[in-house]
């Protein structure tokens, strides 16, 4: 597998395992998608695309999202950097 092809399959991950703690948060707040998705200033669907990994959040979205929460950037994104989905930049 070439170096593009790994570094797309972390992305892919990280998107996925971001977008599923921003569920989880969500949901412990038992805050609905429509509520959240208003709250960000985006449709219920981007909301989905974010939460499903099929999209990636902007660091502002990812931000907002903590601000929402009222928790860090680092306990929202965390998980998902902690995974290795993200490589260093040696050898990348």
């Amino acid at each position: 597998m070439g170096v593009r092809k790994n570094k797309e399959l972390r992305e892919t991950r990280f998107n996925e395992d971001l977008g599923l703690t921003v569920r989880l948060r969500r949901r412990e707040q038992r805050m609905s998608a429509a509520i959240l998705a208003t709250r960000l200033g985006i449709s219920k669907v981007t909301l989905w695309k974010y939460e499903s990994g099929q999209c990636a959040m902007s660091l502002f979205m990812v931000l907002r999202c903590a601000s929402i929460f009222g928790v860090t950037l680092a306990s929202l994104a965390g998980p998902a950097l902690t995974k290795g989905n993200i490589a260093s930049h040696e050898g990348s």
